[in-house]
């Protein structure tokens, strides 16, 4: 069995990352749509769009599965910056929506307490919000956060032990995160670390990736998407039909796993189509390096633009006109969080 001894960094090639830009484009435009279908009252292809959210964990394990985090200034070094990549645009909005707010003096009561859990990025753990600020998807940055405090752990596991016991040890953890899942009913809704294995998984195939996808690894990711989609589809006719417990396997266990089977698939069928259609990759990806430049603002802005205080989704009676002026707004708001950011961030460099 394979043993790791030495880590080094495995160079991404042009190719491989503008395909990954591809998918980390893809994976925000469905999480736009999933938030988008379910402000129109599609819940059904609102829950399908959600792949967005395991796949956006997906990328960022696979990547990071490729990379040294002790090269490049250390570990201190690479925890500031990715701290300071996620954290701070986070902060700008709050502050930005919140003078917005208050300029409309539609605030909302501000408990000291959900402030300061949003400023510790804990909203994965607690509900909480900012007055009347939309902060519904940030749940996810408390999860790449601890994604990113255990990266250095992974690397060091992947020093020492087999590929085969690595997978095993994944395996365990999925097993016990739907247990607990199940099992703790104060917190089984709130507390989900689905993100997190799911992030783990990626990084190993990262790690051992050998920039080659078969068609019978291909086939066989296939049979897994379709048979879990298939029992998704099975567990909730009965769910429906049930209730009780039936019901919290399905929502808790059966959807989310379902949905990491299909965001796998997406992965790879995205990978496997750039690798084939190479020419057209090249056509597209000025376009799609601008979008996935601005995938993690928009992810940040998009959901007050359809819900809350701020939607547009009822400015007018026309649903195109209204989802026009949705793209813009986020588009426009994305954007000046996403000069800001770069303005801070470039001082930051220089203290």
């Amino acid at each position: 069995m394979r043993e790791l001894t030495t880590i080094k960094s495995m160079a991404i090639s042009d190719r491989e990352s503008k395909t990954i830009s591809c998918i980390r484009t893809t994976a925000m435009l469905f999480i736009v749509l999933c938030h988008y279908m379910q402000a129109l009252g599609y819940s059904v292809l609102g829950q399908l769009f959600t792949v967005g959210v395991p796949m956006f964990f997906m990328i960022s394990g696979f990547l990071y599965g490729q990379k040294n985090v002790y090269s490049n200034g250390g570990i201190c070094n690479w925890y500031k910056n990715r701290i300071v990549k996620i954290v701070l645009p986070i902060y700008i909005y709050y502050l930005l929506t919140g003078i917005i707010m208050m300029f409309l003096k539609n605030i909302g009561e501000i408990r000291i307490v959900e402030v300061i859990c949003q400023l510790l990025n804990l909203q994965g753990f607690v509900k909480s919000g900012i007055g009347n600020i939309e902060t519904g998807p940030l749940w996810f940055i408390t999860f790449i956060l601890i994604c990113y405090l255990i990266t250095p752990l992974l690397q060091k596991l992947r020093e020492r032990i087999s590929v085969k016991k690595i997978f095993c040890i994944i395996g365990v953890l999925y097993c016990i995160e739907i247990i607990f899942i199940i099992m703790v009913k104060p917190f089984g809704s709130i507390i989900n670390l689905v993100g997190v294995v799911n992030y783990i998984f990626a990084y190993y195939i990262g790690a051992f990736w050998n920039k080659r996808l078969t068609v019978k690894v291909y086939v066989l990711l296939s049979a897994v998407m379709a048979i879990s989609i298939g029992l998704r589809l099975i567990f909730k006719e009965i769910a429906d039909m049930s209730g009780g417990v039936a019901e919290e396997i399905y929502s808790k266990v059966i959807a989310g796993y379902s949905l990491t089977a299909l965001a796998l698939w997406i992965f790879f069928t995205i990978y496997k189509l750039c690798n084939i259609f190479n020419k057209c990759l090249d056509e597209i990806y000025p376009i799609v390096s601008y979008l996935d430049k601005k995938s993690f603002y928009v992810y940040i802005v998009h959901y007050a633009f359809l819900v809350g205080k701020l939607s547009v989704m009822n400015i007018t009676d026309n649903i195109v006109l209204n989802t026009l002026i949705f793209i813009l707004c986020t588009y426009i708001y994305a954007s000046i969080i996403q000069w800001i950011y770069k303005k801070i961030f470039k001082l930051i460099l220089n203290l």
